[in-house]
């Protein structure tokens, strides 16, 4: 009995620190995300609104992490997670396609904000504005543990490049691309906006409950 209840409290220990290590994590996120769209408005409504559309990115993903018990999560489910509320008509196409690839916790975080930022440009400015407009979000693993996913505009309004090089796409650029440890390539056509994101892709044992 003693060695059982022992064996309960360093299961404890062990599952309080992991929580305080996401906590952590996500708190962290979302200080960088306040601090980015701080710098880049003077409208408070406008700030408001941005702020609470990347706390709602970011409760989406955790959403699917909860009921995965903070697995792994499917890069197809991130994406439609993400994009549910962006299409404004039936007319507007999204294809997503892509191999079975499951992303690790943080990872699938960063890379649902980063489907965030994209889906609401879009949806003011992009491919997702008019009917008829048409998103293609693609992927494949371009080596072991790493795999490329492109996110492709067309349809839409022409690209007004400083119209899109707003905070959205600073926060792809710093905080997405420094939490996957990889550069987030944006192309700023006048045909379209394409993104291409490479995301890690981990064994379960790579991100295990910290001793």
């Amino acid at each position: 009995r003693l060695a059982f209840f022992e064996e309960q409290h360093s299961i404890r220990n062990s599952l309080s620190r992991e929580l305080n290590h996401r906590v952590k994590n996500t708190l962290a996120n979302v200080l960088s995300i306040l601090s980015l769209t701080r710098r880049r408005t003077d409208d408070l409504d406008e700030f408001a609104d941005s702020l609470e559309g990347r706390i709602r990115a970011l409760s989406a993903t955790h959403d699917l992490l909860t009921g995965t018990d903070w697995g792994t999560t499917p890069i197809r489910a991130v994406i439609e997670a993400e994009l549910q509320h962006c299409r404004t008509t039936s007319e507007q196409v999204v294809t997503i396609e892509g191999p079975p690839v499951e992303l690790a916790p943080n990872d699938a975080l960063s890379f649902g904000l980063a489907v965030h930022e994209l889906a609401t440009n879009a949806a003011k400015y992009g491919a997702l504005s008019v009917p008829g407009g048409a998103i293609a979000v693609s992927w494949d693993m371009v080596e072991e543990g790493l795999a490329e996913i492109t996110w492709r505009e067309s349809g839409g309004p022409p690209v007004a490049q400083t119209r899109w090089r707003g905070f959205g796409t600073e926060l792809i650029e710093k905080i997405v691309a420094h939490e996957l440890r990889r550069p987030v390539t944006l192309d700023f056509a006048p045909e379209g906006v394409t993104c291409v994101m490479r995301v890690p892709v981990r064994r379960r044992g790579d991100f295990r409950i910290r001793a």
